[in-house]
């Protein structure tokens, strides 16, 4: 059944054009079928046929889907991979409604089992809906602030949604916190989702008010995953992929109060040291919803303009940190109503235009220093506040006693040059006529960057065979794995000209490599290294031997990296076995390999 006319092309429900539908040369447990939706669908249902006027129908099958086309999510349902009941002949069709829908580019369609006095056959119809949704790639230094419009935010009730991929064990999702003490802060541990949140605590008791919650596991597979974060007052559900767990949070307060800001991606850089072992996210997120307002769709809108700061008639603002000697914040005029801010030690260069600045202390040496007046061109304020001075095209602003070393905590306001014209203050500016502020730091772009890395998932009888460079006199294979099985076969290989063979499993939590030898007395060397690596998080191994010399890592330790002088002749084989091989099979969970040479 090689000819065209039983290839997938056919497949279409009710379709009698070719054979008749779908039908591969062999019917076994390998064939699948393929469907490229060209973009992201939303797929609420799928239906089948067995191919027209034959004996050729499957009776059940499973459905996988991905992004990519290269790392697949089989379909859940009732907490398992499940299995679809398909045809009893080859008219009939049958329609599952997913009780799940999901989102997917490309979807796979695996055989099960099919008619016995027939061969597989197949003709489908996926249904569904067109699905958009704003993402953002995190480099692991880029981060997003959502800045309040005021500089605080008392709230007694939040709603926090968003969609993630990625595939690091940690990272900080988001973090916002208040000098209160209260604080919010959602980040990967282990592969495993938690919730940190404190409402506040009493002036004896500085924990008392600490929650934590973990949900999840293993969400580093680079699949997307869904949470929502509901509150009211003590009151949280915690929604992870359709899993809802209820708690309420320690302490006797029911609002929470942030200070200028929440972050996204990461903790924000303060320029203060920090001892902070916390990694920001490194991923994909998409659809991030903070109490109403989506935030994937303003920091895109921010891409397409970074200089913008809103409509003509608006305000924009932002907030830094400064620890003296204060820097210089240079604010240089780039269009007719748009201001760059940058923090640095000289002017920098500007276009020439003029515009206002009103600059704000919030605390200077402990006391509130009040509004400080707009300086005039080569003026400056007065010297007990922050200086302004204008050098035609740019302004730079120095605050405070240089020498003192007092910590400056400022809000600087920007007025477009329309309200310069009109001579507006601060006061005088509604407070609707305000734009939401999204400073990003580092690296962010507005595709999701997919990893070039698959895991691979083994069970008790199945292997990877794995082509190999036959004859070299040296052997480097690195991998990756993550089991909860204490033991297992990892990697077999047989040498070339019959000189022995190489065995890497593992043995009750520790990687261990047996050469066995035949050119020597010594007809077996044996190395091990680690310990506990069946915890279900991912470890590096990396096997490396050449003439008389062998040595095996484990997560890139090379102080611990185990090593043999024993005499050992290498030769490699065009073969290599993961996860198992034709003989033994592995017991490991999951598997995610590469390998050099």
């Amino acid at each position: 059944m090689l000819a065209g006319s039983y290839a997938a092309g056919y497949a279409k429900l009710n379709r009698r054009g070719g054979a008749g539908g779908w039908s591969p040369l062999d019917s076994d447990h390998y064939q699948w079928l393929q469907v490229d939706l060209g973009s992201r669908k939303q797929v609420t249902a799928i239906a089948t046929q067995g191919r027209y006027s034959s004996s050729d129908w499957v009776t059940q099958y499973r459905l996988l889907y991905s992004d990519t086309g290269r790392n697949w999510k089989p379909y859940h349902q009732d907490g398992n991979i499940w299995a679809f009941t398909g045809n009893t002949n080859t008219e009939s069709v049958v329609r599952h409604d997913l009780q799940h829908a999901f989102v997917a580019r490309f979807l796979r369609i695996v055989p099960l089992d099919w008619n016995v006095e027939g061969q597989i056959g197949m003709r489908i119809e996926l249904f569904g809906c067109p699905y958009w949704a704003d993402v953002i790639n995190f480099d692991g230094h880029g981060v997003i602030s959502y800045r309040f419009r005021y500089k605080k935010m008392k709230t007694l009730k939040d709603v926090i949604a968003l969609k993630f991929k990625t595939s690091e064990s940690e990272g900080v999702i988001f973090q916002g916190e208040g000098q209160q003490g209260d604080y919010i802060t959602l980040e990967l541990k282990k592969a495993k989702l938690v919730l940190q949140l404190n409402l506040g605590s009493n002036q004896y008791d500085s924990i008392f008010g600490h929650t934590s919650v973990m949900t999840g596991s293993l969400l580093d597979d680079h699949h997307w995953h869904s949470v929502t974060i509901e509150r009211y007052g003590r009151n949280i559900n915690l929604t992870l992929d359709r899993h809802v767990q209820h708690f309420r949070t320690n302490g006797d307060f029911d609002h929470l109060d942030l200070d200028y800001e929440i972050s996204f991606g990461g903790m924000p850089f303060s320029g203060k040291p920090s001892s902070s072992s916390r990694k920001n996210f490194k991923g994909c997120m998409e659809s991030i919803n903070y109490n109403g307002n989506n935030i994937t769709d303003l920091a895109r809108r921010k891409k397409l303009d970074t200089t913008s700061v809103g409509e003509e008639d608006s305000l924009s603002e932002s907030t830094l940190q400064m620890d003296s000697p204060p820097g210089l914040l240079v604010l240089p005029t780039k269009e007719k109503h748009n201001s760059l801010m940058l923090l640095g030690d000289t002017a920098g260069e500007a276009d020439g235009r003029t515009f206002l600045v009103t600059i704000r202390t919030v605390d200077i040496k402990g006391a509130d220093v009040g509004l400080a007046s707009t300086a005039e061109p080569n003026g400056s304020v007065p010297s007990e506040g922050p200086s302004l001075t204008n050098s035609g095209p740019s302004s730079v602003f120095s605050g405070g006693d240089q020498s003192a070393g007092h910590h400056l905590l400022l809000t600087i306001w920007v007025l477009p040059l329309p309200l310069f014209h009109q001579r507006q203050s601060l006061t005088q500016v509604p407070h609707s006529r305000w734009s939401p502020q999204l400073p990003q730091q580092g690296n962010l772009s507005f595709s999701c960057v997919e990893t070039h890395a698959v895991p691979v998932f083994f069970n008790a009888t199945s292997y990877l065979q794995l082509p190999g460079r036959a004859n070299l006199n040296e052997m480097s294979v690195s991998f990756q794995f993550r089991t909860w099985n204490p033991s297992g076969l990892l990697v077999y290989s047989t040498f070339g000209e019959g000189l022995g063979m190489l065995e890497v499993d593992l043995n009750e939590g520790k990687v261990s490599a047996h050469i066995n030898v035949t050119q020597t007395k010594k007809s077996r060397i044996d190395i091990s290294s680690g310990s506990g690596l069946h915890d279900g998080q991912w470890h590096n191994v990396r096997f490396l031997a050449k003439e008389n010399f062998a040595m095996l890592t484990i997560d890139g330790d090379e102080a611990s990296a185990v090593r043999t002088n024993s005499p050992l002749h290498i030769k490699t084989g065009n073969k290599y076995y993961f996860g198992g091989n034709f003989l033994f099979f592995s017991t490991l969970s999951t598997f995610h390999c590469y390998i050099t040479y």
